[in-house]
């Protein structure tokens, strides 16, 4: 939402949000896409996803057979 790969930009942070922008700046992500929280806790970050998610979600398409071809 902050920025895809072509540059278009979705969503824009107050300036006056500090612990979000500091927990943008500082995440890590582990290797399933989860926040890592090993050394820190950011709370700030993880309700701004809780929000994009919710409004924006990933949605995964699955196949389906048509007529016994997949």
């Amino acid at each position: 939402m902050l920025c895809n790969g072509v540059g278009d930009v979705r969503l824009t942070i107050d300036p006056k949000c500090k612990l979000l922008i500091e927990d943008c700046e500082r995440a890590q992500r582990l290797a399933d896409g989860r926040i890592d929280k090993t050394f820190r806790d950011p709370h700030a970050l993880d309700s701004a996803s809780y929000c994009c998610e919710h409004e924006f979600p990933v949605r995964r398409r699955e196949v389906v057979s048509i007529g016994g071809v997949r």
